[in-house]
């Protein structure tokens, strides 16, 4: 019988394995972690406060990226598996269990890398230079030793990283720094580890928590919207012919104080103590758009009050299996069972610090959090985006206009970046053919009001001239707008509403002036205009 085995030449493929850098370094991370919780009695007998800490520095001037820690290092018996590729870890406990972690990962970085380490109880300080150039010609690492008495630690460089694969840019590296933060969010919070990421400790701030009463009870007291959820037994499988039960272990569900649109992670999955699935790159939400079975809809689309709201995490029992990558769930086709009992489970959920025996609905809760501030006639949450404030990020510094006692129309307050032309009345100003619009607007909120609707001009006596006025007002509380555009607090859903009717309104205006076929020119003018509010982002 044939005896298979992996080739060295395996090792080419690495560079071009599917996965992201933080899950890359991710896999070192498992390491120091496993090697920390396999001698923690060890380390902390030679220092009864000793604190585990892992370093992960990027230099872009270098071309290298370090990854050191100072836990147990790689002792004289784990070094062949260590190096050698799917030598399974034999303690089914860790997190590290496919044998393939600091190769893979290794290997995808650059094709030369070295690791220094001094393992506890040992007294050589060890080096290993992994060159694939070398290894594909002789199968071996270039090794050596030197007598030391140093604390343990183990530090791996990987050099000459190829492109792509050592950002600079601040905004890459805060992402790779915020879902380093998430894969390990339970040990970082616990002070079980300290993760630094190029000098800093990872940290990242916890979302506020809805405070508020529930829908159905009218003069109910104020509620923190957070729930304890249970343990879900999901059914018994059969794995290396065995039959394992699978199930999982509890978790959280909470609804956030402020909705966003980006970043959505839904539920966050978390096996080992470690995020593998549910993160903003990857969300786990269970949705309309993933099933037409209603029981196992808990999202609907990403513009809607669940999928801003409402998030969480759950934890699975070990037994569950992962990719060697450790970015998902082998399920066993057990994933719409949790789904189900999730969903069934926060329609009639507890919450927490509430011992009178009563449940809510998260769902619902989520769904009519826009009824609030009419039914309670209170004012918006000073977190809340306004329509003045919105006004303002895209027509500069100024006031709005003054509702007529006939209207009486709901102010708030926004915040964004300037689009237009600043100015103090909320003009916006656009250039467009030979006329420069300045084009006034005005919200109001009213159910039966019209979505938008031009209150003066254009007057046929500036038709010609270099600059022509337009005054809207717009209603972002149309039940069109509110059921299926408009989230409270989202600037950017306002933002949108506010563009559309500014360029449909000019559109409309423009054509009404121009010979030939109207509607094909109210159709023409329209685009051009989203168009040039498109190339602004």
């Amino acid at each position: 019988m044939p005896k298979i085995k992996p080739e060295i030449g395996i090792l080419q493929t690495f560079r071009t394995q599917k996965t992201e850098i933080q899950f890359a370094l991710g896999e070192y991370v498992d390491n120091s972690i496993d090697s920390y919780f396999k001698y923690k009695e060890l380390l902390e007998k030679i220092d009864p406060d000793f604190k585990p800490y892992i370093d992960i520095t990027f230099d872009s001037n270098k071309n290298t990226i370090v990854i050191e820690d100072n836990c147990a290092g790689i002792h004289k018996s784990e070094e062949d598996r260590a190096f050698n590729i799917g030598t399974v870890n034999p303690n089914e406990s860790d997190i590290g269990t496919y044998g393939m972690g600091m190769k893979v990962s290794s290997f995808w970085f650059t094709k030369t890398w070295e690791v220094v380490t001094k393992p506890i109880n040992e007294t050589y300080q060890k080096t290993f230079k992994v060159n694939l150039s070398d290894i594909l010609k002789n199968g071996k690492t270039e090794d050596s030793s030197i007598k030391s008495d140093a604390e343990p630690f183990t530090r791996i460089t990987l050099k000459d990283v190829y492109t792509g694969r050592l950002p600079k840019e601040t905004r890459k590296l805060s992402n790779i720094e915020k879902y380093l933060f998430e894969m390990y969010r339970f040990m970082i919070l616990e002070k079980s580890i300290t993760i630094r990421f190029n000098g800093s400790p990872l940290k990242q701030e916890i979302p506020k928590i809805f405070n508020m009463r529930y829908i159905d009870d009218k003069n109910g007291l104020e509620k923190e919207w957070l729930t304890r959820l249970p343990a879900f037994d999901l059914g018994t499988v059969i794995i290396k012919g065995k039959k394992i039960k699978l199930k999982t272990m509890g978790g959280a569900a909470y609804i956030k104080a402020k909705g966003t649109n980006k970043g959505q992670k839904g539920f966050s999955i978390f096996w080992k103590n470690r995020l593998v699935d549910g993160h903003a790159q990857k969300p786990w939400m269970p949705s309309t758009n993933n099933y037409d079975d209603p029981k196992l809809q808990i999202y609907g689309a990403t513009n809607q009050y669940k999928a801003q709201r409402l998030e969480g995490y759950i934890h699975i029992c070990p037994e569950f299996r992962v990719p060697s990558t450790k970015d998902g769930v082998e399920w066993e086709g057990l994933e719409e069972i949790l789904i189900e009992k999730l969903r069934a489970y926060l329609e009639n959920a507890t919450l927490k610090g509430d011992d009178s025996g009563s449940t809510y609905d998260f769902l619902k809760q989520c769904n009519k959090i826009a009824d609030f501030n009419k039914s309670d006639d209170k004012e918006s949450d000073e977190n809340e985006v306004s329509d003045d404030d919105v006004l303002e990020g895209i027509t500069g510094d100024g006031g709005v206009f003054e509702p007529t006692e006939e209207e009486d129309d709901q102010e708030e307050e926004l915040e964004g970046e300037d689009f237009f032309e600043p100015n103090n009345e909320n003009i916006f100003t656009i250039k467009h053919l030979e006329s420069t619009w300045n084009v006034k607007i005005r919200i109001i909120r009213k159910e039966d009001e019209k979505l938008f609707k031009p209150t003066k001009g254009p007057h046929q006596h500036q038709k010609g001239q270099p600059e022509r006025d337009l005054e809207l007002k717009i209603n972002l509380d149309h039940p069109f707008i509110r059921y299926h555009f408009y989230q409270n607090d989202l600037h950017e859903q306002k933002e949108g509403i506010i563009k559309f009717c500014i360029a449909l309104a000019l559109a409309e205006a423009v054509a009404d002036e121009a010979d030939g076929n109207r509607a094909a020119s109210v159709r023409l003018r329209f685009n051009e205009m989203i168009n040039r509010f498109g190339s602004q982002y």
